[in-house]
């Protein structure tokens, strides 16, 4: 949290307005596959994801970033990664929106998760602007 609100502050100083979403404590449930969002242009999963969407597609960057917890990103990011596949319709898509990913690990895992959310990016045509991998033993250290 500690890079993404550093990474945030600087969009601002430059005339970004900002906003910092945690999904912690969201109601986001898991993607059930039933692909009813390529013929409806709209996930049918009512949750909190919903905002998420919305505040996604009112954007024009997202900087994408997550811990590293047992070699991976968190449940919660590969969630949202898995239920973005409903931003893929002609008319509620990321295509064009500037990307950039925030990973922090004590080990192994880092590389991995920024891969997931650059293939992410390339499928949502998005552009891929930059990635900041941090390895950091303890919280405080990045």
């Amino acid at each position: 949290m500690i890079l993404l609100k550093q990474a945030l502050r600087g969009a601002k100083q430059e005339g970004a307005e900002t906003e910092l979403y945690s999904v912690a404590g969201k109601n986001i449930r898991a993607c059930d596959g039933c692909w009813a969002c390529f013929g409806k242009d709209k996930c049918h999963i009512n949750d909190d994801m919903q905002i998420l969407y919305d505040k996604m597609l009112g954007s024009q960057g997202i900087i994408f970033g997550t811990p590293i917890y047992v070699y991976s990103m968190t449940g919660q990011a590969k969630t949202v990664l898995d239920r973005m596949t409903a931003l893929s319709a002609p008319d509620r898509n990321l295509a064009n929106k500037v990307g950039g990913v925030i990973v922090v690990a004590g080990s192994i895992g880092l590389i991995d998760a920024a891969k997931d959310f650059y293939y992410m990016m390339v499928m949502r045509k998005m552009v891929p602007a930059n990635l900041v991998g941090v390895y950091a033993s303890k919280k405080g250290d990045a």
